[in-house]
């Protein structure tokens, strides 16, 4: 149970919020009807009047005046995404220094804290890294080989050079690629229609 002070002193808190609140509303309230009598009152500027009360057969623009469109009774329809397949031949991209550390500490984490979510893990693992000093990022190795610098370097480099082959196939690799893809969309839809 909360300190009863600490509960009377929120409370009184909110009650006053609240009459503020009530105070403003009435002072909106007011400016709205004193708004109206003076758009309703045609008498100053006949144009004016006509101009508002006048509908417009404009189409609605941005998403907030076509969502607010008369002329659709079944209200806004959400676009559909289509998700582009990716080309099975084509180059994976390198692993960051980020993604190479967590690779080689999740295992030990795991080991040390073996009930832990996954998503405490990858936080566990986050924290790590940014407590990581840059010159600690340099000087660590993966799988004694490389530092995660040097390492994500190299598969950049071969990601560069694998991209630039693929970029530059023959017409003949590109239709065999093509293939391949249309078979990929095709198992990718008979998925997709075993989940539905």
């Amino acid at each position: 149970m909360p300190n009863p002070s600490k509960f009377d002193f929120h409370r009184e808190q909110l009650a006053a919020s609240l009459t503020g609140l009530a105070e403003s509303m009435r002072n909106c309230a007011q400016f709205a009807e004193t708004f109206a009598k003076i758009v309703n009152d045609a008498s100053y500027a006949p144009e004016v009047a006509e101009y508002l009360n006048a509908t417009h057969d404009e189409p609605a623009k941005g998403k907030r005046k076509a969502a607010a469109s008369p002329d659709d009774p079944d209200g806004p329809k959400k676009r559909k995404r289509t998700q582009k397949i990716k080309d099975p031949n084509a180059p994976k991209r390198p692993a960051s220094s980020y993604i190479l550390f967590q690779n080689e500490v999740r295992k030990e984490l795991k080991e040390q804290h073996p009930n832990i979510s996954n998503s405490d893990l990858l936080a566990m693992i986050s924290e790590q890294w940014k407590n990581m000093s840059d010159e600690q990022k340099r000087a660590r190795r993966v799988a004694h080989m490389n530092t995660y610098n040097e390492a994500m370097k190299i598969a950049t480099a071969l990601y560069s050079e694998e991209k630039k082959a693929y970029d530059n196939r023959t017409p003949a690799e590109i239709e065999a690629a093509n293939a391949a893809l249309e078979e990929a969309k095709a198992v990718s839809r008979v998925f997709v229609a075993r989940r539905l």
